[in-house]
């Protein structure tokens, strides 16, 4: 018996063409088979260690690279996707999430109780408690998200000579009034103590800036200039 290391072995009547895909065949017909036909060569490859040939390999070839393109675009966008805070800002939102987790856990039970309390139907309270359970464990994924790829910053880095996550900007706004903000992640953002996240309108024009650069801002109130004073 021939070995199978030839595509004549991949037909059980031995022929190097199927038996309905000849040249008799109308164009359509064969080229539809020729596009499926690699489909049936892998799992033998697979199986049986045969070895392909034509488009099959080129399918395989083909899966291959794309896998490792994946591979790499999921490792990049991981790598990229770094959540930086201060020391501060990570005690805050461990200790947030402690408390998220207990919320969660009593919002359970009181769902609990309620819905067998009235078996007859779903009331306002269920939903509203289904709701806030909902926006709870929303909250829990983003901390816990974000938590996996932390990265701790103290001051402004190594470059203080650039605005970076970490920063502490004095800016001059309008020519006349100046300001001091903190640039921290979305995470630890409070506008009232002037810690702004680096994905607001004002942080991402900040970013990257030099001293006595001028920036420009969208504003409720109209375009707002600010000229970067002092990095720290």
């Amino acid at each position: 018996m021939t070995k199978p290391d030839t595509l004549v072995t991949i037909y059980l009547d031995g022929s190097k063409q199927h038996p309905s895909i000849d040249k008799t065949c109308d164009p359509p017909r064969r080229a539809l088979w020729h596009a499926v036909e690699p489909l049936f060569y892998l799992p033998l490859h697979l199986l049986t260690g045969a070895p392909l040939i034509g488009p099959a390999r080129l399918y395989r070839e083909a899966f291959f690279v794309l896998s490792l393109s994946g591979l790499y675009f999921l490792v990049c966008k991981h790598m990229s996707q770094k959540t930086y805070l201060t020391k501060e800002g990570l005690a805050k939102i461990t200790a947030e999430l402690s408390e998220l987790k207990d919320k969660r856990d009593r919002l359970v039970i009181q769902i609990e109780e309620v819905a067998q309390a009235d078996e007859s139907g779903e009331d306002g309270l269920t939903t509203q408690l289904k709701e806030e359970l909902e926006v709870t464990n929303g909250r829990i994924g983003q901390i816990e998200g974000a938590l996996e790829t932390v990265e701790i910053i103290t001051g402004g880095g190594n470059n203080q000579h650039v605005v970076q996550v970490g920063c502490k900007v004095k800016i001059k706004v309008s020519g006349r009034l100046e300001k001091e903000f903190h640039i921290v992640s979305h995470l630890e953002s409070d506008p009232s103590q002037n810690k702004i996240s680096d994905q607001s309108p004002l942080g991402q024009a900040l970013i990257g800036k030099r001293v006595d650069d001028e920036i420009e801002v969208d504003a409720p109130v109209g375009k707002i200039n600010y000229k970067i004073v002092r990095i720290a």
